[in-house]
């Protein structure tokens, strides 16, 4: 949290988004060391070029991992 000048001159508070995205970050990896899983480390993106959604047959989530998802849309 930083106090800033807008460009009318008028001072305000700003927060930064560092600590939130550390912390979000850091619960997904415990949500996942729990599971015995981690997150791909030096990857450009999290799905391939060829990644089609329309075709994906992935089984739904479960009670748990549905209210985890759910929470990480929340943080977003």
């Amino acid at each position: 949290m930083c106090q800033v000048v807008l460009e009318n001159r008028t001072k305000a508070w700003a927060f930064g988004s560092s600590q939130y995205v550390q912390s979000a970050v850091k619960n997904v990896e415990s949500h996942l060391e729990g599971r015995n899983l981690s997150l791909p480390t030096r990857t450009k993106s999290p799905t391939t070029t060829s990644y089609r959604p329309e075709l994906d047959t992935s089984p739904e989530l479960n009670a748990i991992d549905s209210a985890h998802y759910q929470s990480l849309i929340g943080i977003l």
